[in-house]
Parts: structure tokens; C-alpha cells; sequence
């Protein structure tokens, strides 16, 4: 249905012309028709136009004519119509040039008056519209039949590929297929290796936009699915292999028509997942604060209704520590962002969850699933915040739980548990790993527990401060190493002897036999009870 060249050159008015180059352009689209004789003709140069002149301006500047001709194919006008009674021959350099980029160029000939041919093209154009008019409507009822049905996002995509003609696939945020007609069709391997294609996918520009592929792939004509500005899916239009392609009027009004469509259904489950989301969290907070205390039956009829996964499970914790992105953009929906990223990730791996959003950090019930599988899905979750929201995130694991009912006690170890993160520099944290490390925050929070430690190290410290030593950090080598002094030396880059006087000196400061197995317990712990406090 689109007004291209090759449609062009086929009207009567048009039947004298000759396209002298730029003959694989031919099916670039015409949106509007302009003539001019004026000086610097690549001011004025639109997208999609065909450029109707007799090249007056140009006599006795020839490189003007190749400057037109480089803007005229930066801007995707759709091609020159050009008479050569006061330029002469066309250069063969503009002719290569034209011929590199397919870019049309038509020579008129002088004896045909430009009036009837703008006319004509201007009713070609006003037919495209009054059609892409009526193609509106009828697409408009094609997708309201559709709203409904079970087949939806399949339906959709038979709708595209009848008018276009082309394969068409409809994506999630994860470029997991919803649909795609022909139902064979895959998504193409450019997708998951282009990053400026990744990039331009993910970016706030344009909604609809055409990538060309290099070899012999399909060129990609897409349009972004939104929600409240937020990119929850991808129409994806698979174009054959074209030098040039330029949406028209009516491609545009049936993408966009598609697409907000889709956002629609995309919106109502937004809705009602955000009303969801709000029972969820309310629930949950009754759980994790005990109020349904011995009362497990009812607790499993409430979950099974919410379809929360059933014991055992994990309680994964999500929590941003840090954004680089700046205070004045939204992060209400950057958050909402992850949220989506979030569901599509653990709907790919074929877990059963349940996902809570709970004071800046997102709380997820995950069916008890092999530990190494649990432990990659989340490194691609969190390798998937940063790389797209350059987002870090700390993600601790609960041991499993067997009752809804121990809910409690396993969001009280999530604030030890990213605190055990932060000392030791880790991004993903099983509680299970680190049972000795949350016992020892316990004890390092009793009073009794910083006496302890302070009783050790107090003066230890203090020389350290005052004589510019290291004797602390001697004492942490000591003990990793099991008070073994061969090795300990060997860690510290030491004479033995020198670490025989400093061990010496430490005895002497803080009471300790570090020969004795059980004062170097004590050492040991009171080092773990000063990292962790």
C-alpha cells in the first residue's frame, strides 16, 4: 500500500523518466513531494521527500549537488527528481555515490512541465492517507474483536503479519516469545549479540524504529510495548533484507494501533497486579509480625488462594545499595522496571513465586529448587539490574522454610544477613553459609559480647594508634592461618624471628598464650566480634 518510487515511475505523468541510479532503492516510501531552485537546496530537506528540481541553483557549483545528495540520504528523503538541461551530465562520482546508498535518483526530462507531476504524486499521497484512514478503522475493529480472547497476544500477531506480510513476533521485556506468526517463526540471533540494538531497545527515544541488519538477515522493524512509560514487551517486525525502508502513514497508524492494544492488556494486568502486590504485602507483614500465630490451616488456605508457593521454600531479599543515576530521575518507575525484569526472569526459570514489595526492597518467595539453580538465577538477576539499570544489589538467601509460620524469624536474619554482605564484599548470601557469622552478630551486639572483645583488643589497639603498628592486623593473619608462625610469616612477608617478637608482644598486651589452642580461640573470636560490630 505504500507510495514508493517503483510506484512512482510507474504513473503516466512519469512515463518519459529515467532512474539513472540507485536502482535497489526504488521501495523507499514517498510522504511528500517538495520542488525548489533556490541556493543551499539541503537546508530545506525533509525525511521521505522527493525533491522535484531543474538544478538551476546548482550551475557553476557541482559540489553543491553532492552535498545535496549526502543530505538528501542522511535524512531518508526518499529520492531526486532532477532535469540536467542546465547542469549537463550527472557526475559519475554523484551516480556512484547514489548507486552505493541506493538512493534514487530520477532524470526528467526538460521538456515535461513539474505541475503535472507534483499533482499527480499529491494525489497518490492523499489516496495513501484516505486509505490508511479506512485501514485505521478496520484495524481498530479487527483488534477490538481480539481484546477478549484466549489467543490474544497470538491473534495480534496474525493481525500484523496479514498486513505487512512479513513475520511478526511479540516479546516480553526478556525477549521470551509471547506469540509469533508464522507460530514458527524465531527471534533473530542480532537481538541477544547487537548491544547498540540492545541499547536503542531499552532507551526512552522513539517508541517505533527501523535497525537494518548487516548479511543476509531480516531487518527489524520495532516498536516498544509500554506501560506508564515503563518497556514491558516488543512488537518485532521481521523485514525482508532492504537497503532503505521508511514507515508510512499507514504503517505507522497499525503498529502504534497494535501496540497500544497490547499496552492496554499489559495496563490491566499492571492494575490488577498492583492491587495484588498491595493484598501481598499486607498479608505478608501480618505473617512476618505473627499474627496468625497457630493458626497453619488458615495460613495455607490465604497463601493457596494468592497461589504463594508452597513449603518448603526461600525467602529471597532484594535490596538497592546503590544507583548511579541521578537524583531527579523517576526511580518510582525504574523500581517498577526491575519489578517487571524481576518476574521475567523467574518466570523463564520455571520457578514458583510470589514476589512483595516491602520498604525499598523487594521480598520473593521461591519454590524450594536446587540450590546451584537458585544460585544462577539470581546471579542473572542481579547482573541483569545492573547491566540495564546500573542498579547494585545485595541478594540474601533464607535456609529453607518449611512453614509459612517461620516467615518471622526469617526476616529477622535479612538485616544481619546484608550487614555479613557488606563486611565481606559479597553480592549474593545464603544464611545457611553463614550461621556461625549471624550467631556472632547476636554476640557481638550483647554487652557482653563488645566486653569480651574490648578485654582482648582494647590495649592492642591503643599501641597500634600510638606507636604506628601493625600488631592488630598480625594477630588476624596469625589466626586465619591456625597459629601456624611458618606460614603466618610467609603471609606477613617476615623473618621468623621478627614474627616470633611481635607474637611476643601481643602475648604481653592482651594476656593471650598464642601457642595455646584455646586463647587463640578466644583471639579469633574476639576479631570476628570487632569485624562484624
Amino acid at each position: 500500500m505504500s507510495f514508493t518510487i517503483s510506484k512512482l515511475l510507474k504513473l503516466p505523468e512519469f512515463s518519459g523518466c529515467t532512474i539513472v541510479a540507485g536502482q535497489n532503492g526504488t521501495n523507499r516510501v514517498i510522504q511528500c513531494v517538495d520542488t525548489m531552485e533556490i541556493p543551499n537546496l539541503e537546508t530545506w530537506i525533509q525525511p521521505g521527500e522527493l525533491l522535484l528540481t531543474t538544478g538551476y541553483s546548482l550551475i557553476g557549483y557541482p559540489k553543491q549537488l553532492m552535498l545535496l545528495l549526502k543530505t538528501m540520504c542522511k535524512n531518508a528523503s526518499a529520492g531526486l527528481a532532477i532535469k540536467t538541461r542546465f547542469i549537463g551530465p550527472l557526475p559519475q562520482e554523484v551516480l556512484d555515490y547514489a548507486e552505493e546508498n541506493n538512493f534514487p535518483i530520477i532524470q526528467v526530462p526538460d521538456a515535461v512541465p513539474f505541475i503535472p507531476l507534483i499533482t499527480a504524486i499529491g494525489n497518490c499521497i492523499a489516496d495513501e492517507q484516505n486509505a490508511a484512514l479506512a485501514l485505521s478503522l478496520n484495524m481498530s475493529k479487527q483488534l477490538s474483536a481480539v481484546q477478549n480472547s484466549d489467543n490474544f497476544f497470538q491473534d495480534v500477531a496474525r493481525i500484523l503479519n496479514h498486513y505487512f506480510k512479513r513475520p511478526v513476533i511479540i516479546a516480553d521485556l526478556m525477549l521470551d516469545i509471547y506469540a509469533s506468526y508464522p507460530e514458527s517463526t524465531e527471534l533473530p540471533q542480532v537481538l541477544f549479540e547487537n548491544e547498540n540494538l540492545t541499547q536503542r531497545m531499552h532507551s526512552k527515544c522513539n517508541s517505533l524504529f527501523y535497525y537494518p541488519t548487516e548479511g543476509d538477515d531480516d531487518n527489524l522493524l520495532v516498536h516498544l510495548i509500554r506501560v506508564q512509560n515503563i518497556i514491558v514487551g516488543y512488537i518485532i517486525i521481521l523485514r525482508e533484507n532492504q537497503a532503505q525502508y521508511a514507515t508510512n502513514d499507514s504503517d505507522s497508524i497499525i503498529i502504534n494501533y497494535a501496540a497500544n492494544t497490547l499496552s492496554i492488556h499489559f495496563s490491566q494486568d499492571d492494575l490488577l497486579n498492583s492491587d495484588i502486590e498491595k493484598r501481598n504485602t499486607s498479608f505478608y507483614s501480618e505473617l512476618v509480625h505473627n499474627v496468625y500465630i497457630g493458626r497453619e490451616s488458615e495460613v495455607l488456605h490465604l497463601t493457596a488462594q494468592r497461589k504463594w508457593p508452597l513449603p518448603p521454600f526461600y525467602l529471597v531479599s532484594l535490596t538497592l545499595v546503590h544507583s548511579s543515576i541521578s537524583q531527579n530521575s523517576d526511580s518510582r518507575n525504574l523500581y517498577r522496571q526491575v519489578v517487571w525484569s524481576l518476574k521475567s526472569i523467574l518466570s523463564k526459570s520455571g520457578m514458583n513465586y510470589s514476589i512483595i514489595l516491602r520498604d525499598k526492597s523487594i521480598r520473593c518467595l521461591t519454590s524450594n529448587i536446587d540450590y546451584d539453580k537458585l544460585l544462577e538465577t539470581l546471579t542473572v538477576i542481579r547482573k541483569y539490574i545492573k547491566d540495564e539499570y546500573d542498579w547494585n544489589t545485595i541478594i540474601t538467601i533464607s535456609d529453607i522454610i518449611y512453614s509459612y509460620t517461620e516467615l518471622a524469624s526469617a526476616e529477622e536474619d535479612i538485616l544481619p544477613l546484608l550487614q555479613i554482605a557488606r563486611s565481606k564484599n559479597l553480592h549474593i548470601i545464603f544464611s545457611r553459609d553463614y550461621l556461625l557469622d549471624l550467631a556472632l552478630l547476636d554476640f557481638s551486639v550483647n554487652r557482653h559480647g563488645k566486653a569480651f572483645a574490648t578485654d582482648i583488643l582494647g590495649r592492642l589497639e591503643r599501641y597500634d594508634m600510638e606507636n604506628h603498628t601493625n600488631l592488630l592486623h598480625v594477630l588476624q593473619v596469625l589466626t586465619e592461618n591456625r597459629g601456624v608462625q611458618t606460614q603466618t610469616a610467609k603471609s606477613l612477608f617476615l623473618h621468623r624471628n621478627t614474627l616470633l617478637y611481635q607474637i611476643r608482644k601481643i602475648e604481653s598486651l592482651t594476656n593471650l598464650n598464642l601457642s595455646d589452642g584455646g586463647d587463640l580461640f578466644a583471639a579469633w573470636l574476639a576479631l570476628r566480634i570487632r569485624e562484624l560490630s
